[in-house]
């Protein structure tokens, strides 16, 4: 079961840490993924969105927006159910700076 991809989900500005360049995001996936199953994890929309993908959808299963505008994902780990991901950030139109 694929998510539409108008419509995603908002990842809560409490659950993204901020660490000067750097942010952390965990994410529940619990109700995504099964037993065996292999993920895959981009940013789309402009550093806006965490795009999440079983290898075996054709689009994406989960479609989530951060809080924050985020540069790039520098390293992701899946723990059992739980993802975290980690990303370098910009500061642009966030209003938090980098420090």
């Amino acid at each position: 079961q694929s998510t539409d991809e108008a419509m995603p989900s908002t990842i809560p500005e409490a659950d993204v840490y901020l660490d000067g360049t750097r942010a952390t995001v965990d994410i529940d996936c619990t109700s995504l993924l099964a037993e065996n199953d292999s993920l895959s994890v981009s940013l789309a929309t402009d550093g806006t969105t965490i795009r999440l993908m079983r290898d075996t959808d054709v689009r994406p299963s989960r479609l989530m927006t951060l809080p924050y505008k985020m540069e790039k994902i520098i390293d992701w780990n899946l723990n059992g159910t739980v993802l975290e991901v980690i990303f370098s950030r910009t500061d642009e139109d966030d209003g938090i700076p980098i420090q």
